[in-house]
């Protein structure tokens, strides 16, 4: 008994560190992907980054924009080289987990998935409200006599593609408003790209820290015409916010001689700001 519960830990503990993929593939069918929900309700798998992976082809993977998978992982922001090993929070959509072996169903295209029950989880609760399947499918699976799980335990929850995620399971639902709106003023830029001459520049952005007013995703720029729209990016996390421009500095306030825009707080946070002074690369269209 003594020998099969030392092997049980073992085998728990090369599931908890499996690998997702390798340098030249995201997931493999060897590999164990685990599930979580945080506190939005929101599923999230963990992905470990390998050699030669990068978070924009990551993201492309699973479907997702660069910008969504940094609002998943606020704490890269300020991380100029992502290490190799790090495990990113990744989103999932429901139906990019299947639940059943189908009769089309290719095992050598498919990675497990498993959930590790948390205090105050049910069996039904798992079943039922987080992955929408009977118990008894989930009991069987796991080879369950009844109903009582202990925190801890690692349960079989279904598979997912080692294709990637398609875009279309996701109808943009993980994206916040905020992102939202820059994605639209995305294409807006895009759009006028075409017609218009792109011009760049690189300076310091400044936005008022201790403001009690979020603000929208606005900004104050000394060249861009008034209501166009300018890429910020701040190129230590290489986030980039679409913003409307609704006027200049005001030379009543001093700002700095280096600093090129003004931000509103929301803008300065989805940046990943930290000081109230920090510097951007920005592109705008004349």
């Amino acid at each position: 008994m003594k020998f099969l519960t030392t092997l049980i830990l073992l085998l728990l503990s090369c599931l908890i560190f499996a690998h997702h993929g390798d340098s030249l593939t995201y997931l493999t069918p060897q590999d164990s992907v685990f599930l979580s929900v945080n506190e939005s309700n929101q599923k999230i798998i963990l992905h470990q980054l390998e050699k030669k992976q990068t978070l924009y082809s990551l993201a492309k993977f699973y479907g997702l924009e660069f910008n969504e998978v940094m609002y998943y992982n606020e704490e890269l922001e300020t991380i100029s080289d992502i290490p190799v090993g790090s495990f990113i929070n990744i989103p999932i959509p429901n139906k990019a987990i299947k639940r059943y072996q189908r009769n089309d169903f290719n095992s050598k295209k498919h990675a497990s998935i498993y959930y590790k029950v948390k205090k105050g989880d049910t069996l039904y609760g798992i079943a039922k409200r987080m992955l929408r399947m009977p118990v008894e499918d989930l009991q069987k699976r796991n080879n369950l006599d009844g109903n009582n799980i202990s925190p801890g335990k690692y349960l079989h929850v279904g598979w997912i593609s080692t294709e990637g995620v398609p875009r279309e399971y996701r109808k943009l639902k993980p994206v916040p408003p905020e992102w939202q709106t820059s994605q639209l003023n995305e294409r807006h830029y895009l759009q006028a790209k075409g017609i218009k001459i792109e011009k760049s520049e690189s300076g310091v952005a400044a936005w008022n820290k201790n403001s009690k007013n979020e603000g929208k995703l606005t900004a104050l720029h000394n060249f861009a015409p008034i209501n166009s729209i300018i890429e910020v990016t701040n190129p230590m996390n290489k986030r980039s916010i679409f913003v409307k421009v609704i006027g200049r500095p005001s030379k009543n306030v001093y700002y700095g001689p280096n600093v090129k825009v003004v931000l509103t707080p929301k803008v300065a946070k989805m940046l990943g700001a930290r000081d109230p002074r920090f510097y951007v690369n920005i592109n705008f269209l004349r």
